[in-house]
């Protein structure tokens, strides 16, 4: 149990005796309860995206300029079908199928359009991201 958890109980309890005609007024005191302090997440800093990018090559090169262009999540880059990839109004990706359940568009920029371009020349499979687990043959 944690400690959230346990004064979380306490709380219930003093609730539900304040409700019952127990006690008159809770001893609560407001905001007593914990709180994790909310932080950025980390980032990559341009050094480390440099060397990985050198160490990635074709496909991989492409696979991770557009992880780190977009941010998707794994899941949704491997979803991600030619269909899902939109030039007009401005170029994006629209995601059906997302951790939330939400349609979302993610915007590109102009190298990542050129590069996702480049890309879907060379590639004639109906998602952008070939899955290696999908294309394997038993």
């Amino acid at each position: 149990m944690t400690v959230a958890s346990a004064m979380s109980n306490v709380r219930c309890f003093l609730n539900w005796c304040l409700e019952a005609g127990h006690i008159e007024r809770s001893p609560w005191v407001r905001g007593l309860m914990p709180r994790l302090a909310q932080r950025a997440p980390d980032r990559l800093f341009d050094a480390q995206v440099d060397a990985i990018l050198a160490k990635a090559g074709g496909a991989d090169r492409f696979e991770v300029l557009l992880a780190l262009g977009t941010g998707m999540r794994r899941s949704e880059l491997v979803d991600l079908h030619r269909r899902h990839v939109v030039e007009r109004p401005e170029p994006h990706v629209l995601l059906e199928v997302t951790k939330s359940g939400k349609i979302r568009r993610v915007p590109l920029d102009k190298d990542l359009w050129d590069a996702l371009q480049a890309h879907l020349k060379t590639h004639d499979d109906i998602h952008v991201i070939a899955n290696r687990a999908r294309n394997a043959q038993p």
